[in-house]
């Protein structure tokens, strides 16, 4: 037998051939080591785009603004038309679809913006442009979307890692374990989603609400005009508070919201799994519970900015926090103007922007440093992938300064207005304006 098995190693012909697993060890691990430097080319080229976009926003906020909800959706299509014809010859069917899904998408964003948000423009352009000139006064607010963004895509390799590893050793085991089966106990296996989906998301959401905190902290420092005190250092400070006294507040939050999103995901994996076994009872009640645990987790995220607000300016646990965003949200006329700024719209498209860019850095480097050429393609595309989801956090993360600043703004005006008509009177009129505008609507019908 020994014979017979080195004689098919050494023989080209044979159906099979034995391979190291050294050799195998080997070439996984150095594809892993180049989506992991594809990964972080990709975030880098998007933070460069992001920066960019926070500058040009600063200089001229009415470009960046109409940029922002309509050239982006543009780019998206033409990015498809190019990813269809470019593609199509190495991943045929896939680079159709792709290209189709970003055309479709691109579409919809311009048409529902043009018909939709268009009136709500010019007052986005005015929060735009007082926020940048923020960022640009405490630029090393950066540095902690630098941080925050390499603490998010770092922990998403490790989690990754770890679960992958964890699920392969028991498909393994219980593949070469007589009478084993790879599918395993089906309610532990429940379980185990749960609390590596629990895991994920608690660490991600740390890592963004530790910077979103700190820069409420700048934010609400500039609106009272605590930062022209002297030796005042706002971002240094803001960031203190952020990770130390507030940082217990800040983890409470984000585990509130990460077991309504590991339950979300738990949903959608029973949905899909009684799809797949055509339980069709099952995969009905599993997506109306994914609908409405999605639903709660959108509201939970909602209040959950806003409230930081007030852990960052005031200092207050998360639930006070909490009780105190819906007291402004009910009692002030803080619901009107939040409903008629398009900031976190302008800002989601300049993340998808910035994932775009990473992706298209991260594809076209890949292919052009590959030595397999038979894997060139696919490792382009994956590359692409990873670049453009460590893009959307690296560039998100920086442009996300302005959602940030917007929203300490917001919460600032609607508990002290007299302040913002000190220091911002064209502003102060406009969000007047806005509300006088929509309470004449709600007395309308009862007139």
């Amino acid at each position: 037998n020994n014979n017979n098995n080195n004689n098919n190693n050494n023989n080209p012909n044979a159906c099979w051939m034995k391979i190291d697993t050294d050799t195998i060890d080997g070439v996984a691990g150095s594809i892993l080591i180049r989506l992991f430097g594809l990964t972080m080319l990709g975030a880098l080229a998007s933070f460069v785009t992001a920066v960019a976009f926070v500058k040009f926003a600063s200089v001229a906020p009415s470009a960046a603004t109409y940029a922002g909800v309509y050239f982006v959706p543009a780019c998206m299509f033409i990015l498809g038309i190019v990813v269809m014809a470019a593609l199509f010859t190495f991943i045929g069917t896939a680079a159709i679809i792709i290209g189709l899904i970003l055309m479709c998408c691109g579409s919809c964003l311009c048409a529902c913006t043009w018909f939709c948000y268009r009136d709500l423009i010019p007052l986005t352009i005015q929060v735009v442009g007082a926020v940048t000139q923020v960022i640009l006064r405490y630029f090393s607010m950066l540095i902690i979307a630098v941080v925050s963004a390499s603490m998010s895509i770092i922990w998403s390799f490790l989690c990754a890692g770890v679960f992958v590893g964890w699920w392969a050793r028991a498909n393994r085991l219980a593949a070469t374990t007589p009478g084993g089966s790879a599918s395993g106990n089906t309610r532990l296996s429940y379980v185990q989603y749960f609390i590596e989906c629990l895991i994920y998301f608690w660490g991600g959401f740390v890592a963004f609400n530790t910077s979103h905190v700190t820069f409420c902290g700048v934010f609400g420092q500039w609106f009272y005009g605590k930062a022209k005190e002297v030796n005042s250092r706002p971002v240094r400070t803001s960031a203190k508070v952020a990770f130390t006294t507030s940082f217990g507040s800040i983890c409470l939050g984000s585990l509130i919201i990460a077991v309504i999103r590991a339950m979300e995901a738990v949903a959608r994996k029973l949905m899909n799994d009684s799809a797949d076994s055509g339980n069709i009872v099952t995969c009905v009640i599993s997506c109306i519970l994914t609908c409405i645990i999605s639903c709660i987790g959108d509201i939970l995220e909602w209040i959950s900015l806003y409230a930081y607000v007030q852990v960052a300016v005031r200092g207050l646990g998360f639930m006070s926090a909490c009780r105190a965003t819906y007291s402004m949200a009910t009692i002030s006329n803080l619901i009107y103007v939040v409903s008629a700024i398009l900031v976190e719209w302008v800002v989601g498209m300049g993340a998808v922007f910035c994932g775009l860019t990473g992706a298209v850095a991260a594809g076209v480097i890949g292919y052009v440093g590959c030595d397999l050429p038979e894997f060139c393609a696919v490792l382009a595309l994956i590359g692409a992938i990873f670049g453009l989801l460590a893009g959307c956090i690296a560039g998100g993360s920086a442009v996300g300064v302005m959602n940030s600043g917007s929203v300490t703004i917001l919460m600032s005006w609607a508990e002290n207005p007299q302040v913002l008509q000190q220091t911002h009177s064209e502003l102060y009129e406009k969000f007047t304006k806005v509300i006088n505008g929509k309470v004449a609507e709600n007395r309308e019908p009862h007139d």
